[in-house]
């Protein structure tokens, strides 16, 4: 399976839905997987789905950009290999985990695999990880 897409949904935070953020489960009737913050491995390729005021604010240290309104003109930034030439997993974050959890889903609907992280940047600065700016210094969750 390759990995990730988006489709307009409204305006950056509309619709958003409620994810289970318990570690590594299958949303019911969803084709994704979802995992607690703390189950993000070290070294995780990790995207911020957020918009650009969200970013600015604060993110996850090793997250990558790529906002949900620019993603379809820049699928080929998922696909991440490893040294060895083997796709690695993608990990999407929001702010409460709504946004990634629709997109992982509409990627699974086009035969794409991501996975989202419950409870989006909230649950990831609740749990204690860190969230900066891209001036390194200590960041908020807008």
């Amino acid at each position: 399976m390759g990995r990730f897409c988006a489709g307009a949904w409204g305006t950056p935070r509309a619709g958003v839905l409620r994810s289970v953020w318990s570690p590594r489960v299958y949303a019911e009737g969803m084709d994704f997987e979802t995992v607690d913050p703390l189950s993000v491995p070290e070294g995780a390729v990790l995207f911020d789905i957020r918009e650009q005021d969200e970013w600015d604010a604060g993110h996850a240290p090793s997250a990558r950009h790529l906002p949900a309104s620019s993603l379809a003109a820049h699928l080929d930034e998922l696909f991440v290999e490893d040294d060895e030439g083997r796709e690695r997993d993608v990990y999407l974050v929001c702010r409460s985990g709504g946004r990634s959890s629709q997109v992982a889903q509409w990627l699974a609907m086009q035969g794409i695999e991501a996975i989202n992280v419950g409870g989006g940047m909230d649950a990831w600065l609740t749990q204690g990880l860190p969230v900066v700016t891209d001036a390194g210094e200590q960041g908020r969750v807008l």
